[in-house]
């Protein structure tokens, strides 16, 4: 029988309410005060050493008996005690201490009904596990399958209180002998949360495990893990792992974490705990899918838990990976349903000695609690609480589930004045929190804090210690619910103070703060530092990027924009922070949503106002290039000129590299794209003399994308449009290196998509395909919208030309349908001649012809002149196979592709200009004429002589009587 209360003479000591009362009124004690006077009463009568006191007060820690001295004169003082003339505690010289006062033991059949009085569960027991054998039994056979070497994605769900982790703590319990644990949880926070927190968590839980081992296992296999785990680092880890972080990204993170997992569970199965991922951020929900694709053999079993509830009505991202992961029957779902009035039943014969009322019992509480676990242990802990309750009526009395702030809050207000302050504190802490950052919250003692922390967690209120955490002095409440009561309780005011006070603190005591951006924005928010607050918004959304986590950094983006203009509109630093929030969040929807997003103009605009009050020449760049790329992408080609112009003019100015590297890109590509290609050709070369890849390698963090690959791309096409098939492919090769190099994915894709273009202007659809698989996974997995819809196209292209010509153009119509949906116009008439063309591969030549209508409208309303001679020599095509009474407008259509070509100085498309009229010089009786043009172009290529275009040209010419070689020269490359 557990004894909550002692009283003797006008006393009353509460175990339950840690508390000392004075004719029910609250005695102020310290913690450590109020431990030793616990401990003596309860060993009333027999003599106790000091050390034997110190031990139990103060654990194994090293305390002078000084200490001691001072706490048993705190306690004589509160109990008004002579030590002369002892009336409770006696002093027995150099031996110790005796509690001496008559002491009366109040059982918990003092507070409740006599049928109730066998109420006595072991605090500090695991709670009883029932109506569970099912899903342990479950669980016992996907581990077992993870044994063997398959490995398990499992997610055990249900309402808040069904007993989630009791279970999973129960089972990995039990299956502690066979294999190691990794526990990590969630916790709520903006937007996704730290990538990986929960992920990294486990993993820390884990190493502790075999630390020697582990951390060797992760630098040899998952340095970017190991370099998230700093404590494990020596000095020369820490300068290899800077280098190792700056080329990282989100799949080699992935890839490191699978291969990390397989060969660690080759020597022992681990189970890996991931709770509440229904706050989960989406790097780890991106892990999880990952890990359950995998295909190689690996001994582990991840245990996830989750809400439904909070998972469908907020939309969290955990919707569509589960939906996807249960398609492809790629996890388990374990849904726990509320406990049956029997396995009430069962819980109540195992709490109680009187077996005749459990079933009356059962019943009732079913009834009232609906099964819920969380609120079944809440009722009985509180009735135990209460004196003199018929049991029906205590029952019947507590309203549940609504009723459950009810009972949380008997058991708060039995708590003393401090500790409800320090639970308070604690709350808004976080659900995991030290004792330092309880003390700062209240303007206390860490010792003291500590002291409260450890009595509270002694006697299992609200709090526990932290067992994952590997840290002492470390705490954590015992369910959500415990902490979100607290919370909802504090004032207004109150809980903006002790958010204020925690963010200060976790500012001042952290060298490098901005590693806690998220969570310090949090508290400055809720202590109403709305400047601090938007800081660490901004920061924290810079670290999401850091980490390739861009829908994180969006919303934190998002939160700051929406703080910084409802509540700084009048401070000094609002046009800073404006100026880079806009900027930022507006690149970051060009790499998620597209370039040509409808509100990226608004927001633009928002910055270039802002941005001029500053007269800063670095925050106007990144302005100046954001604007250039919405319009660019746009089609807007005179004003993304003048934006390109304007970089140029302000960098050379400042003399600002970085700018000047973005500014020659931007002038380029602009060029190229109004087939300007002289200029676009200067402008490409320039930005690549002043790009160093060493140097400039982070330059995607200021232009959301790299500048050498960017440029590298463009330099590509201008020369493959000039004639250098071999050469331009070297180029995109150079891209595609640097950008793998670099490991930054929207670069990547850029890089991808060039290398792919290079094949469909090579007329190559088989390696087309190839090259489609790689930029096609990528944009998915990032969720690049542009490049999804042009990694569609292309492939619809490739498939149409190879003989599928419907299934093509569905494809082509689908990308054609989401590029659009972007709001991105770039290079759509290009877009355009590939659906006619396979149009025509199926015969639909009149809907082709209409198509090429559109496309010569978008290239007059643009301006978009990169590929106009391309756009008449399809016309010409299709012209060509619509019969003979087309063949004057087709020859005229290849003169008019022959003109644009020569005037941009086009070789490749002059080429293809010679090849369509000297097919259709036949018809026409100006077979000579052709066959002479054909032979002049053809003899101007110095290389390339196996691709397609220069291979049709060979064999038209020995058609018309030419031997190739003849043609054939040399001269000088570009």
């Amino acid at each position: 029988m557990d004894i909550e209360m002692f009283h003797f003479d006008a006393y009353c000591l509460d175990l339950a309410g840690a508390r000392l009362l004075k004719n029910e009124s609250t005695v102020a004690l310290p913690p450590k005060a109020l431990a030793a006077l616990i401990y003596l009463v309860q060993q009333h009568g027999r003599l106790i050493s000091k050390e034997e006191l110190l031990d139990a007060v103060w654990g194994h820690r090293f305390v002078s008996q000084g200490v001691l001295k001072n706490t048993v004169t705190i306690l004589r003082q509160a109990l008004d005690d002579d030590p002369k003339t002892p009336r409770y505690i006696e002093t027995v010289h150099r031996l110790g201490y005796r509690f001496i006062a008559e002491v009366r033991a109040a059982h918990a059949s003092a507070m409740q009904t006599p049928a109730m009085a066998t109420i006595a569960p072991d605090l500090d027991s695991p709670p009883l596990l029932v109506g569970r054998a099912g899903p342990l039994a479950k669980l016992g056979r996907l581990l077992e399958k993870s044994i063997l070497g398959e490995p398990q994605l499992t997610f055990v769900t249900g309402e808040p209180g069904i007993g989630k982790t009791a279970l999973i703590d129960a089972f990995s319990q039990s299956a502690s002998h066979r294999v190691v644990t990794g526990h990590g949880q969630c916790v709520e926070q903006y937007g996704q949360g730290e990538p990986y927190l929960p992920v990294l968590e486990a993993l820390n839980d884990l190493i502790r495990h075999d630390e020697a081992r582990l951390s060797a296992l992760l630098r040899q296999v998952a340095p970017t893990w190991l370099a998230q785990l700093p404590w494990y680092l020596n000095e020369t880890d820490q300068t290899l792992m800077q280098q190792v972080m700056a080329g990282t990204t989100q799949m080699r993170m992935l890839r490191e974490f699978g291969e990390f997992l397989g060969r660690c569970t080759a020597e022992q199965p681990l189970i890996l705990v991931l709770e509440d991922l229904h706050w989960s951020d989406h790097a780890t929900l991106d892990l999880l899918a990952y890990l359950a694709r995998r295909k190689q053999p690996a001994r582990w079993l991840i245990l996830g838990s989750y809400r439904p509830e909070d998972v469908m009505l907020t939309g969290h991202d955990l919707k569509h990976v589960l939906r996807e992961l249960q398609i492809q029957g790629l996890c388990t779902d374990l849904p726990l349903e509320p406990l049956s009035e029997a396995a009430i039943g069962e819980y109540l014969s195992q709490r109680f000695t009187d077996r005749d009322q459990t079933s009356n019992w059962a019943r009732a509480i079913h009834s009232r609690t609906g099964g819920l676990p969380f609120f079944l242990v809440q009722l009985i802990e509180t009735l135990q609480g209460e004196q003199g309750l018929d049991r029906d009526v205590a029952i019947q009395a507590s309203a549940l589930p609504e009723g459950v702030q009810q009972l949380l809050a008997r058991q708060f207000e039995r708590l003393s004045e401090d500790y409800r302050r320090v639970l308070e504190a604690a709350c808004v802490a976080g659900s995991t929190f030290s004792a330092e950052a309880v003390a700062a919250a209240l303007a206390i003692d860490n010792t003291d804090a500590e002291e409260y922390c450890e009595n509270l967690a002694n006697l299992r209120h609200f709090i526990h210690p932290a067992t994952n955490s590997g840290l002492v002095g470390r705490y954590s409440f015992r369910h959500a619910f415990y902490q979100k009561f607290a919370y909802d309780r504090l004032p207004l005011l109150q809980c903006a103070r002790l958010h204020l006070n925690v963010g200060e603190w976790l500012e001042s005591a952290r060298k490098r703060p901005e590693e806690l951006a998220a969570e310090l924005a949090l508290h400055f928010e809720r202590g109403r530092d709305w400047e601090k607050a938007v800081k660490y918004l901004q920061l924290a959304a810079g670290n999401a990027v850091g980490r390739h986590a861009l829908h994180e950094a969006a919303q934190l983006l998002r939160r700051g924009l929406a703080l910084l203009e409802d509540k700084l509109t009048g401070s000094p630093e609002y046009a800073r922070y404006g100026t880079d929030l806009n900027t930022l969040y507006a690149m970051i929807l060009q790499a998620i949503q597209g370039y040509g997003v409808d509100c990226l103009e608004t927001i633009y605009a928002r910055a270039l106002s802002l941005v001029n009050q500053l007269g800063e020449t670095q925050r106007l760049l990144r302005v100046l290039w954001g604007l250039w790329a919405f319009h660019y992408v746009r089609s807007n080609l005179e004003l993304s000129l003048d934006y390109a112009r304007q970089m140029q003019a302000e960098a050379e100015q400042a003399e600002d590299t970085a700018g000047l590297i973005g500014a020659h890109f931007a002038l380029g590509t602009t060029y190229l794209n109004r087939g300007e290609l002289d200029l676009a050709l200067g402008h490409a070369q320039q930005c690549l003399a002043l790009y160093d890849p060493d140097s400039h390698r982070t330059l995607f963090l200021l232009y959301t994308q790299d500048p050498g690959v960017c440029a590298r791309y463009c330099l590509g096409l201008v020369v493959w449009l000039k004639g250098f098939p071999e050469q331009a492919m070297a180029v995109f090769d150079d891209a595609l290196a640097l950008a793998e190099d670099l490991g930054h994915p929207f670069s990547l894709a850029i890089a991808l998509s060039a290398v792919t273009w290079q094949h469909v202007d090579r007329r190559e659809p088989a390696r087309v395909l190839e090259r489609c698989e790689a930029l096609e996974r990528l944009a998915e997995e990032h969720s690049f919208l542009m490049w999804q819809a042009m990694a569609t196209i292309m492939r619809g292209w490739a498939i149409a030309m190879l003989g599928q010509a419907e299934a093509g153009i569905v494809l082509i119509e689908q990308g054609l349908a989401t590029w659009r949906a972007t709001g991105s116009r770039w290079i759509e008439p290009r877009y355009l001649t590939l659906l006619a063309e396979a149009y025509a591969m199926g015969g639909r030549f009149d809907e082709g012809l209409k198509t090429l209508d559109e496309a010569f409208a978008k290239t007059e309303l643009y301006g978009e002149r990169r590929y106009e001679a391309e756009v008449y020599l399809l016309r010409g095509e299709l012209l060509l196979q619509t019969g003979n009474e087309s063949l004057e407008e087709a020859e005229s259509c290849f003169q008019q592709a022959l003109t644009v070509a020569r005037g941009q100085g086009a070789k490749s498309l002059e080429l293809r200009a010679a090849v369509g009229l000297t097919r259709l010089s036949r018809d026409l009786d100006l077979e000579d004429d052709a066959s002479k043009l054909l032979g002049d172009v053809y003899a101007w290529f110095t290389e390339g002589w196996t691709t397609p275009d220069l291979l049709e040209a060979k064999t038209l010419l020995e058609v018309h009587g030419c031997s190739a070689e003849h043609f054939e020269r040399h001269t000088t490359a570009a």
